[in-house]
């Protein structure tokens, strides 16, 4: 069984009061973390109030380019290519969001990058047109991309350091605890050839 790493009770809501009233809508029992350990909260997006958003969608992909091209040799069928290192190697971090609301416009996530071993290298934005719910909301939705370049790479990443997932705004739970680490790596899924 997972050990829980972060339990959520009715104190941690406290900053939140301004937003919700927790003695009457918490519960006073600390809420039962979730089977893989992970804290869970007893609050509804509509008790979290207008700064958060309805929809949140955050992935986030590592791309390392160890800076090998294959390089074709003339010659008959069966003769081997040649690897040639042109650069040393090199990572990017590109993340893919998506944001809503219902009755006003989304927070979007800043592109600033958050650590100095990040440079933001490219962002995009997609907004979409309102659409209507049933009752008439609008339904305000907002995409977008920022791609970072990582300056320092261990020669072992992405093996050698946790890699973010992401966090969303209404989550209290620590951005750590959403990470792929090197105890994930399986040499046993991908068989040989």
């Amino acid at each position: 069984m997972a050990t829980l790493l972060n339990k959520i009770t009715r104190d941690d809501l406290l900053p939140l009061t301004g937003l919700i009233d927790v003695t009457q809508q918490a519960s006073t029992d600390e809420p039962e973390p979730f089977p893989d350990g992970y804290a869970r909260f007893d609050v509804s997006l509509d008790q979290l109030g207008p700064q958060y958003n309805d929809e949140e969608n955050i992935d986030s992909r590592y791309e390392f380019f160890e800076g090998i091209l294959q390089i074709p040799v003339a010659g008959p069928p069966g003769t081997p290519s040649v690897l040639v290192a042109v650069h040393a190697p090199y990572a990017t971090r590109v993340v893919q969001w998506t944001v809503g609301r219902m009755g006003g416009k989304p927070r979007i996530p800043d592109p600033t990058p958050t650590t100095p071993n990040q440079t933001r290298g490219y962002m995009t934005f997609t907004p979409a047109a309102p659409t209507l719910t049933p009752d008439g909301t609008r339904y305000f939705r907002v995409s977008g991309l920022y791609t970072f370049y990582l300056t320092a790479i261990d020669p072992y990443f992405p093996q050698s350091m946790s890699l973010v997932a992401g966090k969303l705004s209404f989550d209290p739970s620590s951005s750590f605890y959403y990470t792929l680490d090197s105890t994930q790596f399986d040499p046993t899924l991908i068989p040989s050839l």
